[in-house]
């Protein structure tokens, strides 16, 4: 089934399937069966992102509704307002404002 798909596509597959480890943009260009260069180029070309902003992007949408349902318990629980790197990075991310 891979080789039905081009380059692109098969990046995609890989990023979608091991986005959750640590992966490497040497990683995905392999997968894809073309220079991280070429790789790198076309994708930005294609979504209008980089490769490893769009893997991060990824792993954000998955940790989000996990992030929102521990903070709302934090602020629930506590008077104090804790701010972590991923709270920061979900809010740059997805455009969220600071409540």
């Amino acid at each position: 089934m891979e080789s039905l798909m081009n380059p692109m596509e098969r990046a995609l597959w890989f990023i979608e399937s091991h986005f959750a480890s640590e992966i490497t943009l040497e990683d995905i260009a392999k997968a894809g069966g073309v220079s991280r260069f070429h790789l790198t180029r076309a994708f930005g070309a294609a979504t209008g992102r980089s490769i490893m902003r769009y893997v991060r992007g990824r792993r954000l949408s998955v940790s989000q509704p996990r992030l929102c349902r521990r903070a709302h318990l934090i602020f629930c629980r506590s008077p104090w307002r804790q701010d972590t790197t991923l709270t920061r990075l979900s809010r740059v991310h997805f455009a969220i404002s600071s409540v």
